[in-house]
C-alpha cells in the first residue's frame, strides 16, 4: 500500500486497498535479499476484511483451500515415506496403504508367534534347570555318603590292624 506522502505503510492497517507492493514494503533498496522479501510476503497478507463480507468470505476460503492442500501435501508425503521404507513398490495411494496394512499385520503376527515361542522355551529351560539342580543335590548327598561310608571301611580296618594306603583325592 503506497501513501501519499511517499513512505511506506503496514499492509495491516486497513486503509484502502488490500494488495502489497513488495518493493515499497520491502523498500526499494538493493541490500534485500530474495528471502527477506518472501519472508515480508507472507507477513504482509491482506488486511481483514469486514465481517460476513464478500471479501471476508474470499479470504476465508482461500485460507481453507491453503489449509487443505498443506493436509493433502502431509498425507502424500508420509504415503511416499511408506513406500519408500517397504519392501514392494506401489504406484496407487490405496494399494499402498492396503499392502502396508497387510504388513504391518503380518508384523503383528510375526511377533505374538515370536512371544509365545519364546514363552515356551523360557518355560522349558525353567524347567530342565529345576530338574538339573534337583539331581545335583541328589548326587551331591550320594557322593557324601559315599564318602562317610569309606572313612567308615577305612576306620575299620584300621581297627582290625590292616593297613591301608590312603590317596591324596580326598
Amino acid at each position: 500500500i503506497k501513501s501519499g506522502l511517499g513512505g511506506n505503510t503496514s499492509a495491516r492497517s486497513g486503509s484502502g486497498s488490500a494488495d502489497v507492493d513488495l518493493e515499497d514494503a520491502a523498500g526499494a533498496d538493493d541490500d534485500v535479499d530474495d528471502d527477506e522479501k518472501k519472508m515480508f510476503a507472507r507477513r504482509a497478507r491482506r488486511a481483514p476484511a469486514a465481517t460476513g463480507s464478500d471479501e471476508w468470505r474470499k479470504q476465508r476460503k482461500d485460507s481453507h483451500k491453503e489449509v487443505e492442500r498443506r493436509r493433502r501435501e502431509n498425507i502424500n508425503t508420509a504415503i511416499n515415506k511408506l513406500s519408500e521404507l517397504l519392501p514392494v513398490k506401489e504406484s496407487s495411494k490405496a494399494t499402498v496403504l492396503a499392502r502396508r496394512a497387510e504388513y504391518i499385520q503380518k508384523l503383528k503376527e510375526t511377533e505374538s508367534a515370536n512371544i509365545d515361542k519364546w514363552t515356551l522355551q523360557k518355560l522349558l529351560s525353567e524347567q530342565n534347570q529345576s530338574r538339573l539342580s534337583t539331581a545335583n543335590e541328589r548326587l551331591q548327598d550320594e557322593l557324601g555318603r559315599a564318602y562317610k561310608e569309606i572313612e567308615s571301611l577305612r576306620q575299620k580296618l584300621k581297627e582290625a590292624g590292616i593297613e591301608v594306603e590312603t590317596s591324596n583325592e580326598n
